[in-house]
């Protein structure tokens, strides 16, 4: 099911010429053709710099600049270790960097690539020799070993680029980044992952400079979807930490060392798969997966505690990494507790057959049907539930979204009834062609109209959307828009000050407007379905036009409200009987 559609004309992203785009890069392109003429030269292009004996000519590290060879930061960045290497090499840089270019510039680019390189290479090469002659194992490994490739100035302008995007994919992809390094260097630890992290966490730290923003380090709350990205998201870095602990080698600066038994407590194949699988329920919503990322977090936690303590106790090397994944479970558990009320959504399965289950116990039967060809009986019943409802909310039917009761009766339009045996009517949904440009036969159903029958069918609605997608898709429908929902709540927190002044004024006159007509009630209701989401946005040009705009959505939502019916707008809504 898909949210509401706008009828708005479709617009498409302006297409880039190559040439144009082009002319874009010319440091990106710079670099790899040099990388690549470099290659072919010297014959790196064929052969390893191993079999060669250029790696020690050009490859820079702790052992390289201990013999003198300072241009190695230089002309390491130019050359891949063997052939194969040069397509993720010159590609990444391709990627990356020409991303970076678009977004910044070359002028700020080109310095911002070199910077972050040398960070990376440089850094972790003073690192190594801070720590040269320790009981480190992995340093003492690592200090020995050659590196070539441009990959850390990549990644940091990369990074530092993603200040230029929009919330929320600069936080999306920081993070990305952000999770990438730190699991490739905890968990494998090779040299050139100690490079990239410290040129990622440089970029990060420089971009929104560059773009004239300052870090914002304060805690904000977060909605529902963030809180569900966010659970997801550390157990996908989970999954990511299992399988990079499996796949690696030598092991990184945490695992160097550990035996069979310490090291499968946070790595293998199952690990990979449950977090995953367990993820993909947080992202969900669902009630029940975030009862097993409680119960399997609280549970690993313990485990993970115990076995720390006994580590530590015996003096063992691997106490240090058992330590560094209780802390990351211990940052899921905080994330799950606090973000708890936003994974209520019960499985598709239990929620939309409950309702057809106990439907079909009640005798209730469901009828789509156009409602203008139905009996003056039925008709009258459905009128009848549709004025108690609004005779409850004390204010006139909306008219301007969608429809009413009267645009129901349109023969294009096709109404859902629940029907026990005895004929009488338990809820009633309507639901509006969406037709495709240039009109034709309806690709999808738009659902408009919902009432329930006091004291009827417990599930009634539940049962009645879910016969009606049902018989739809049976159709060949494309799609079916449970509709937008109109002061639900406003969007992720802007940036600019002005979208906050809306923001707030939206939730508001949404909370205003919530006693009356339950948008916010509506929207968790309609989560039950697993809709996917489309944000409904209100652009306006300054604070002084926010009055007319309030009046303008009081009048578009209660059309035909009176005096009176503003004034008790306006009164708290906890003065108001229900």
């Amino acid at each position: 099911m898909s949210p509401a559609r706008s009828s708005a004309p479709s617009r498409t992203a302006p297409r880039i010429a190559p040439a144009a785009l082009m002319k874009r890069v010319p440091f990106t392109l710079s670099v790899v053709a040099v990388m690549l003429i470099t290659a072919a030269v010297t014959g790196a292009l064929w052969t390893p710099l191993h079999a060669s004996g250029l790696v020690d000519h050009v490859a820079y590290g702790l052992p390289a600049l201990e013999d003198g060879r300072w241009w190695t930061p230089v002309t390491g960045s130019v050359f891949a270790l063997v052939p194969l290497q040069y397509v993720p090499v010159a590609g990444g840089f391709l990627l990356l960097v020409g991303f970076a270019e678009l977004r910044l510039g070359t002028r700020r680019t080109l310095p911002l690539t070199v910077l972050t390189q040398l960070a990376g290479v440089l850094g972790a090469t003073a690192l190594l020799w801070l720590t040269l002659g320790s009981t480190w194992p992995w340093a003492d490994e690592n200090a020995r070993v050659l590196d070539v490739g441009f990959s850390a100035g990549a990644l940091g302008a990369a990074a530092a680029a993603t200040a230029t995007l929009a919330s929320p994919w600069r936080g999306r992809l920081r993070a990305g980044l952000l999770a990438y390094a730190v699991v490739s260097f905890v968990y494998i630890g090779a040299l050139w992952d100690l490079e990239h992290l410290l040129a990622v966490a440089l970029g990060l730290a420089v971009g929104p400079r560059l773009v004239g923003r300052r870090i914002d380090l304060r805690a904000r709350s977060l909605s529902r979807h963030e809180y569900r990205l966010l659970a997801s998201g550390a157990f996908v870095v989970s999954a990511a930490a299992a399988g990079a602990s499996s796949l690696a080698s030598s092991g990184g600066p945490l695992t160097v060392g550990l035996d069979d038994t310490e090291s499968s407590l946070t790595s293998g194949l199952v690990f990979v798969v449950l977090w995953l699988v367990v993820a993909n329920g947080l992202r969900s919503g669902r009630r029940r997966a975030w009862r097993w990322a409680v119960g399997l977090t609280v549970a690993s936690l313990a485990l993970l505690v115990a076995v720390g303590i006994i580590l530590a106790v015996d003096g063992h090397p691997g106490w240090p990494l058992v330590t560094y994944t209780a802390l990351l479970t211990c940052a899921q558990l905080a994330v799950l507790v606090l973000g708890r009320r936003a994974f209520r959504n019960p499985t598709r399965r239990r929620a939309l057959r409950t309702a057809l289950n106990q439907a079909a116990k009640q005798g209730l039967t469901h009828r789509l049907v156009p409602l203008a060809k139905q009996p003056r009986g039925v008709q009258v019943q459905v009128r009848a539930i549709s004025e108690q409802w609004v005779g409850d909310k004390g204010l006139p039917e909306m008219g301007f979204t969608l429809g009413g009761l009267e645009e129901a009766m349109d023969p294009d339009v096709r109404v859902g009834l629940a029907v026990d045996a005895d004929g009488t009517v338990h809820g009633v949904t309507s639901w509006m062609p969406a037709y495709a440009p240039g009109g034709g036969e309806a690709r999808g159903w738009t659902l408009d109209v919902m009432r329930r029958l006091p004291g009827g069918f417990r599930h009634t609605m539940e049962f009645l959307i879910a016969s009606a997608c049902l018989e739809f898709q049976d159709e060949g429908a494309e799609f079916v828009s449970l509709s937008g929902v109109p002061l639900a709540r406003t969007g992720d927190s802007p940036d600019d000050d002005g979208r906050g002044v809306l923001d707030t004024f939206l939730d508001t006159l949404g909370s205003r407007l919530e006693p009356y007509y339950g948008f916010r009630s509506l929207q968790a209701f309609k989560s039950k379905f697993q809709p996917s989401h489309a944000p409904l946005y209100l652009v306006f040009p300054d604070e002084a036009a926010l009055p007319r705009i309030g009046l303008a959505l009081s009048r578009a939502y209660l059309p035909e409200a009176g005096v009176r019916d503003l004034i008790s707008l306006t009164r708290s809504p906890h003065l108001r009987s229900a």
